[in-house]
């Protein structure tokens, strides 16, 4: 068969061309590799390094009669060395007070008392841990929630329903504590003794 001029020269450079062409799918082939690894080392370098900080541990507090206190007419007195108790604590534990009122407005009265007093300063309480309730069997039902390391109450019927479930009771007597202290369990009579049981635990 007799092949044109041209055609000759169409088909004498095609090898070239296909080579070509195979080298420059290569190329891109090699960048577009190149940039997804990139993409995933920088992926990984952003991605948030787990927390090596221990979980805190947890102390729970019935602060009524022990830091609170409801006076004749209604008004909340807070006690004067609750601040520095409350630092003390919160520099080892996460601390949560339990509150027992009846009404909105005592709620809002045991605020004002804790505020007056300080024991909203940086580091010493939260004010949004800060839990109230109605009645005991509610502050069993908190208590149990939290879980905490330890639990300090001045209800005898309190410490008797928690003891089987918290790692540490604390009995706090108090004027107003009226059932008998359980048996083996911590008793403390002041909110000093209390901090200084707490900070060596």
């Amino acid at each position: 068969r007799r092949v044109h001029g041209g055609e000759s020269q169409s088909l004498t450079h095609t090898p070239t061309m296909f080579w070509f062409a195979f080298a420059g799918l290569l190329f891109v082939l090699v960048i577009v590799c190149s940039l997804r690894g990139f993409s995933q080392d920088s992926n990984r370098d952003n991605q948030p390094v787990p927390s090596q900080i221990p979980e805190r541990r947890r102390i729970t507090l019935s602060a009524n009669n022990i830091v609170l206190e409801r006076l004749q007419g209604g008004s909340w007195s807070c006690s004067t060395s609750a601040p520095e108790i409350f630092s003390a604590l919160s520099s080892t534990f996460d601390l949560f007070l339990i509150i027992l009122v009846s009404t909105d407005e005592e709620e809002t009265q045991a605020l004002d008392a804790l505020r007056r007093a300080g024991a909203f300063l940086p580091g010493c309480v939260d004010e949004v841990k800060c839990i109230f309730c109605s009645k005991p069997e509610g502050r069993v039902s908190i208590v149990r929630q939290l879980n905490p390391n330890i639990h300090v109450d001045d209800d005898g019927q309190v410490i008797h329903a928690l003891k089987p479930h918290i790692r540490q009771v604390v009995f706090f007597v108090t004027s107003e504590t009226r059932s008998p202290p359980p048996h083996n369990v911590t008793t403390i009579t002041t909110l000093e003794n209390l901090s200084v049981f707490a900070l060596t635990e």
